[in-house]
């Protein structure tokens, strides 16, 4: 899963995968392998979910919500009034 993040007027949308019941929480990313966010909640009852929109407000300083799931814990993400550069630079991606 490469890093993808589109971008549009009101906002961003961007795919993570999701690993929970890790032993601390983290975030991993590469522009060939993609999103990685470590939570150490299990995955019940969206208490993962919790934890990740969570950390990744208090990253972004942006409300978050999931836009969609897929299969094997990944998620499309979408935060608003934000850009592509703004989002990369709050995650000190190149």
């Amino acid at each position: 899963m490469a890093l993808n993040i589109t971008e549009f007027d009101n906002g961003i949308k961007f795919d993570v995968f999701v690993k929970p019941n890790s032993k601390k929480q983290s975030v991993k990313i590469s522009n060939k392998k993609g999103f990685f966010v470590s939570v150490v909640n299990a995955a019940v009852k969206g208490s993962a979910t919790k934890e990740l929109l969570s950390l990744l407000k208090n990253i972004l300083k942006q409300e978050v919500v999931v836009h969609s799931v897929s299969k094997n814990h990944q998620k499309t993400l979408f935060v608003s009034n934000i850009t592509k550069d703004e989002f990369k630079k709050c995650l000190n991606i190149k």
